[in-house]
């Protein structure tokens, strides 16, 4: 009697399997009160002979043998077989990838040459005498990420590049392409905004995958303008004359757009899309909000606030951003449910509509609330989190229930009411997974409620399955610390991790365990594997070059094969990125410091290979990996005070940095608003 169940994917139809190509973060996990069971594939035995032809390189088998022998997939399941009990397999077999994406046997031969060597092996965690709670699995996430992951994290790959570099790159080539066009408000006034890649190939609307013209830009909890705009100011700010000037002009212009958008349900909630050629706003696509164009998405609102809030804190103190912000967040509380949950959306006068009313959307509405409680401690808000708090806890996360409109309404499609009762599990999305994860978190900050930080972290661990611990040999990609998306779909490396870097750097400040540091900053530069540019040839031989450079696709292997590449839109790409980095360097600089832990990281482009902490003061060797001499920020942080040091790195060598405790002292305080 499983109370909790784990595969990587589902498996809804007789013969489907988990193929490897699904193995991220491999478990099969099945916890019960009185017994708990996790299985795991030694994935340096797989890469011995699950390997790719072409495109091989030193990286991608860094302390494992060489690949050699026979090729062969393999796969695991753990299915309730009809007499009620639960089977688990794991093996080697032909399978074959249906939509959209699940895995099928075909029961095919498998040529296995004489004299071939076939090896297996995994790691079986049993666990006979119960379990405390069958919703921890911390003790498999440990184990992967010191096993396979901590391999990679002295390597500041795919990174070859500084981030502002990058950045630099990416906004040229983006408003070059036309990705950020100039038009016109509703009143005439200059405005600017970033349009989708998805729906500018359509012909009409009734090619476009979203069911929108081209002529729209985004403002979603997806793609959205208002968060590009934010990298867009800071890295304009940082790199002065005409170009800085441009992006500085656009994302003021952005920001001006969304402050004019009309209040057409009241409450001040915010259209998803403005059509700047017929100057009229959408409130909501076909595609991602059941009832057209003429209902609202209130996810989307919630995220188009939740920036708002970040750009008055960080960027600058504009209170029309701050006012508009507290107006969202009075109606949103008045929308909250009996139980907790907020309504996915609302029709044209303001009222709940049946879809995802009770879901993991609500995630994305108390993680706003959360971020306008920090700017002025609203008792009131804090009240509307706890309460969704509860929801979360207990009716969310024991069916593991993280629905969003992702999970049914994109590529991934599949009615409401889908469950695979084969392995006894929900699909879900991680967008929704991340934000409960990041709410509980937050909470436990807020009010010290143990019950909090607890769910909260094994929330956090069930999102950790979707990131990448290894570089599979089967894919031409430097794949580790990206991120997959659902349990229903096939991408790699999806331009949704560098965002959530962000949860897991936030985990660190609340634990100290160095583990949620390490995957923050691997989720952040692994966003940087698909970059298009020319020192790129290694870590995405397929396709450094399919667009200019620094633009790049949305994922890698979506439909599990290596050739689709499809570039959504500088929302999901380069600006996604851009603004990551943006708030890491503004919150954590280029290396980070933990005094009060006594653990250093380097984020951009270089490692810390040794610190050593005494009552005079530090010191850190510093190796710097991206071939550039430069100057980073250090961020010290000691007693809730973040101090600032500028250290200077030589490229590819080692640096060594000392303070004693007086001379940390001395150090300006981060100031964070520019």
């Amino acid at each position: 009697d499983p109370k909790y169940i784990w595969t990587p994917a589902l498996c809804p139809e007789p013969g489907d399997v988990v193929g490897d190509h699904a193995f991220r973060a491999p478990l099969l996990a099945a916890h019960g009160v009185d017994c708990a069971v996790g299985l795991i594939p030694d994935l340096d035995v797989l890469g011995k002979q699950r390997f790719s032809e072409v495109g091989r390189d030193d990286w991608r088998y860094a302390e494992t043998e060489q690949p050699q022998g026979v090729q062969i997939k393999a796969f695991m399941s753990a299915q309730i077989t009809d007499e009620g009990d639960r089977d688990i397999r794991v093996g080697f077999a032909d399978y074959e990838c249906r939509p959209h994406v699940y895995y099928r046997l075909t029961g095919a031969p498998v040529a296995f040459p004489a004299g071939s060597c076939l090896e297996i092996g995994y790691w079986l965690f049993p666990l006979t005498d119960g379990t405390k709670n069958p919703f921890d699995i911390r003790r498999y996430l440990s184990f992967l990420w010191k096993q396979y992951g901590r391999r990679y994290v002295s390597l500041a790959l795919p990174q070859k590049l500084p981030f502002g570099a990058y950045s630099r790159i990416s906004y040229r080539s983006a408003l070059a392409c036309g990705d950020v066009p100039d038009f016109k408000r509703l009143d005439g006034a200059p405005a600017a905004g970033v349009r989708n890649n998805s729906s500018r190939l359509a012909v009409d609307i009734a090619h476009s995958h979203f069911k929108i013209p081209s002529r729209v830009v985004w403002f979603s909890a997806w793609f959205n303008s208002l968060r590009t705009a934010f990298g867009m100011r800071y890295h304009g700010w940082k790199m002065g004359g005409g170009d800085g000037e441009t992006l500085v002009r656009k994302a003021g212009y952005i920001k001006d757009l969304i402050l004019s958008a009309p209040d057409i349900a009241g409450g001040g909630m915010i259209p998803q899309f403005y059509d700047y050629e017929r100057r009229e706003w959408w409130n909501a696509s076909p595609r991602l909000a059941p009832g057209g164009r003429y209902s609202f998405d209130v996810t989307a609102t919630a995220h188009t606030a939740q920036c708002m809030a970040l750009w008055h804190r960080h960027i600058e103190q504009d209170p029309r951003l701050l006012n508009r912000s507290q107006r969202i967040a009075e109606f949103m509380l008045s929308l909250q449910e009996s139980n907790g949950a907020f309504p996915g959306y609302l029709d044209r006068t303001g009222k709940p509509m049946p879809y995802l009313r009770n879901s993991g959307q609500s995630g994305m509405v108390s993680l706003f609330l959360c971020e306008l409680y920090e700017e002025e401690r609203d008792p009131r808000l804090l009240e509307a989190i706890e309460k969704a708090c509860r929801f979360y806890i207990e009716d969310l996360i024991p069916d593991g229930r993280y629905h969003d409109f992702e999970t049914f309404f994109s590529c991934s499609e599949k009615p409401l009411n889908f469950f695979d009762r084969r392995t006894g599990q929900n699909a879900q999305n991680n967008l929704a997974l991340a934000w409960v994860a990041e709410t509980l978190l937050r909470a436990h900050v807020y009010t010290g409620q143990e019950e909090y930080r607890e769910w909260g972290r094994r929330c956090l661990d069930g999102l950790s399955l979707y990131q990448q611990v290894w570089n599979p040999p089967f894919l031409r990609l430097y794949a580790f610390g990206g991120f997959g998306s659902m349990n229903t779909d096939g991408e790699w490396n999806d331009m949704r991790q560098a965002w959530f870097s962000h949860i897991y750097l936030r985990a660190y400040l609340m634990t100290g365990e160095p583990e949620y540091f390490e995957r923050g900053v691997a989720a952040l530069r692994a966003g940087y594997a698909l970059y298009c540019h020319p020192l790129h040839d290694s870590v995405n031989p397929l396709g450094y070059d399919k667009f200019a450079d620094g633009l790049m696709p949305e994922n890698y292997a979506h439909t599990c094969g290596e050739g689709h590449i499809h570039r959504s839109g500088f929302c999901w790409g380069g600006g996604l990125l851009a603004t990551s980095t943006a708030l890491s360097e503004l919150l954590y600089g280029g290396l980070f410091v933990h005094m009060d832990y006594c653990h250093a990281f380097g984020i951009d482009g270089c490692t810390v290979v040794k610190a050593d902490f005494t009552e005079s003061g530090i010191s850190l060797t510093v190796i710097e990996q991206t071939g550039k001499d430069r100057f980073i920020d250090a961020v010290i942080y000691s007693e809730g005070i973040k101090r600032v040091a500028q250290i200077k790195l030589t490229g590819n060598s080692e640096t060594i940095c000392s303070w004693t405790r007086d001379a940390l002292m001395a150090l300006p305080v981060r100031k964070i608003q520019i």
